[in-house]
């Protein structure tokens, strides 16, 4: 469940980021799913560690998903991301260490 609501809002944002045409059909398809699997999660895990894994393998998920709707990259450029007022540099690594530590936390 929880992949897929990483997938699904991978696809929403990536979609509100593109410059592709769009339908308002298929964003809100994309959000209802969003939604379903949220309550889905919520439902679903109780072990804190399970939840913990499967979102960080999630996150890596939703940024290449993100990435290839939005730009038809896999991957960010290298460079610097400005987010709650922090300038953060960018490199791959740092999502394969997310991807690692989801897995981390499943074993």
């Amino acid at each position: 469940m929880i992949l897929v609501y990483w997938f699904s809002r991978g696809v929403t944002e990536g979609l509100k980021w593109s410059e592709k045409p769009y339908t308002s059909a298929l964003y809100h398809i994309w959000r209802l799913i969003e939604v379903l699997a949220v309550v889905g999660a919520v439902l679903l895990y109780n072990d804190f560690w399970n939840f913990i894994g499967w979102n960080l393998i999630g996150i890596f998920f939703y940024e290449r998903i993100l990435m290839k709707i939005a730009s038809d990259k896999w991957f960010k450029d290298k460079g610097t991301i400005f987010d709650i007022g922090i300038t953060i540099k960018r490199y791959k690594w740092q999502d394969y260490c997310i991807l690692l530590g989801g897995i981390i936390c499943l074993v």
